[in-house]
């Protein structure tokens, strides 16, 4: 169930539900959706600008010996960025 649905399904049993508390809701869910998208858009950015740019090399345990990362469970945070497409490009040019 959406955060709406479930908002609306409150203030319906609640016997609040009208066509003004509605539209009200839907404005606040909406700038709060906006407010986290710009969030992760920052974060996205972030994540990049710190992602080394070398491949990932595995010694015999399966950790990563190119960026210090000895754990297997999670993985190298630079493979697991760079799997979500999180890596600087070329064109980014910083």
């Amino acid at each position: 169930m959406s955060a709406r649905a479930a908002v609306l399904a409150f203030l319906q049993k609640a016997g609040l539900s009208t066509p003004r508390a509605n539209a009200r809701i839907d404005q606040l869910l909406q700038e709060h959706a906006q407010g986290l998208r710009e969030r992760l858009a920052l974060v996205e950015a972030l994540v990049s600008d710190f992602v080394d740019p070398d491949p990932c090399w595995f010694d015999h345990h399966g950790y990563c010996q190119a960026h210090g990362w000895v754990g297997t469970d999670p993985g190298c945070p630079h493979g697991r960025a760079k799997a979500l497409g999180l890596e600087e490009t070329e064109e980014d040019g910083s």
